[in-house]
């Protein structure tokens, strides 16, 4: 992908955080600063970087939409959102949006890329909503049936429950470090309140899930870091709509 970091006067903030996020241990994207050029004409410095996706030299995890697409030859057929149900009875989803008409793979239980995307889960094919005010988009698979969203969704539901419970636990009693790796939302949380990412709350926040092994649950894990270039003092957010309050 080329990133025109057009919010970012220094070009250097994504590149910046990627650094510091390889040294914690976070999965990022390779990256390298390049000047464009196009048929002669020089069109600026842009980020020649990685794309977020499943894939052996990337997100190296079970990849289930190629299974999909084997599965589903043809047209997966339309959208479907539900406001009701019993995901949504049991749960706290309040909406979700799967592909109607697909036929599933024996386990479903992984690989899936997830992203928090308060801003723009509507245009996509698959997402599911909490009562948090929380929207994730399934990002692969992209198209996926109802009972991988259903699934994937549950799971995020119980793990958000539980880390929004002063015990940690959610209503089945289950604390969140058993759906996810602690470490890793740990790490990920410390370097977005560094960057201080104002965007971090809202979108561009990756999860990714892989396969159960044998029976055993496989935690969610937190990453890849993505879309920095609103951090490190770049584009504050007016603090009570007043300029002085914002360092």
């Amino acid at each position: 992908i080329l990133l025109a970091n057009y919010t970012d006067q220094s070009l250097i903030r994504n590149s910046v955080m990627y650094k510091i996020g390889e040294m914690l241990g976070i999965l990022t994207c390779e990256n390298k600063s390049v000047d464009l050029y196009v048929n002669g004409e020089y069109y600026g410095v842009y980020l020649l970087c990685e794309k977020v996706q499943v894939h052996p030299e990337r997100v190296d995890i079970y990849d289930l939409e190629k299974e999909n697409e084997i599965l589903n030859p043809k047209n997966y057929g339309f959208t479907r959102r539900v406001k009701s149900g019993t995901l949504i009875d049991e749960t706290i989803i309040t909406e979700y949006q799967y592909v109607r008409n697909m036929i599933n793979p024996s386990d479903i239980s992984g690989g899936y890329l997830v992203e928090l995307d308060n801003n723009y889960y509507e245009g996509e094919k698959c997402y599911f909503k909490t009562s948090n005010g929380n929207a994730y988009v399934i990002k692969s698979p992209e198209l996926a049936s109802q009972e991988q969203v259903e699934y994937i969704a549950r799971v995020f539901a119980e793990m958000e429950e539980a880390i929004y419970s002063p015990s940690g636990k959610n209503s089945k009693g289950v604390h969140y470090s058993q759906y996810v790796n602690v470490e890793s939302l740990a790490y990920g949380y410390i370097l977005q309140e560094y960057g201080r990412n104002w965007d971090s709350g809202s979108s561009s926040l990756y999860f990714y899930k892989d396969l159960d092994v044998n029976g055993e649950f496989t935690k969610i894990v937190k990453g890849p870091l993505w879309d920095c270039d609103n951090t490190l003092g770049n584009m504050v957010k007016l603090r009570n709509g007043d300029p002085e309050n914002n360092p």
